[in-house]
């Protein structure tokens, strides 16, 4: 078993209408905006971020962090994919977190 240190800060990618089952691999689709991040971090070898599920539709202008619940899910990048509207980042399932802070 991998432990890994949470205690830090990590990309949290916001995401609407989307299970995401413990200890597997899927694909989720996240905007052009959200997977350039991604694509930076994983360019600087960071692997893990935390999925977190809106309490509000996705489509606000101006996201604050009371529109975030702050139980997330650990992810760990495989790789990403950049498509014509929007990215594919294949990741793994890890764990349920709780987040203590959303820096915006």
């Amino acid at each position: 078993m991998t432990t890994i240190d949470l205690n830090k800060e990590l990309l949290v990618i916001p995401f609407a209408n989307q299970v995401l089952l413990h200890d597997y691999n899927t694909i989720i689709r996240v905007k052009s905006s959200i997977g350039e991040h991604i694509q930076q971090e994983m360019d600087q070898g960071v692997e893990y971020g935390i999925g977190v599920t809106l309490k509000q539709n996705m489509h606000h202008s101006k996201l604050g962090e009371n529109d975030f619940y702050h139980t997330g899910t650990l992810i760990k990048f495989n790789y990403i994919k950049k498509l014509n509207e929007h990215y594919q980042v294949n990741v793994h399932v890890l764990e349920r977190v709780e987040i203590k802070r959303i820096v915006l």
